[in-house]
């Protein structure tokens, strides 16, 4: 018989995103959007975690996609409850940022 792996590593590797930020300050809300999507901009640490990218940008449309990671999974090998609040606080951004709300610190 084998025995069950129990434990897991996993590493993570992003770019600071302190030239994106200052750059998203200088363009338009959908131009900075499509510079992530392309590649033109590194992703933000959260979607490199998260397994998350950009598929479409449109006028008034941002389609976010992402795999679903174990360390996301929960007890019952199901995705957890925090992607979904993780969607919601990604579109309530994406909202801010088409009302010119959204800063960057």
């Amino acid at each position: 018989m084998s025995e069950v792996q129990t434990s897991r590593t996993r590493e993570i590797i992003w770019e600071d995103p302190t030239a994106a930020v200052q750059t998203g300050k200088t363009i338009s809300g959908i131009a900075y959007l499509k510079a992530l999507q392309s590649g033109e901009l590194p992703p933000p640490p959260i979607a490199v975690l998260m397994g998350m990218w950009i598929s479409e940008v449109s006028e008034g449309r941002v389609v976010f996609a992402g795999i679903s990671l174990q360390p996301t999974w929960n007890g019952a090998w199901r995705r957890d409850g925090n992607l979904a609040r993780l969607r919601n606080g990604l579109c309530s951004a994406v909202d801010a940022s088409r009302r010119n709300e959204l800063y960057h610190a």
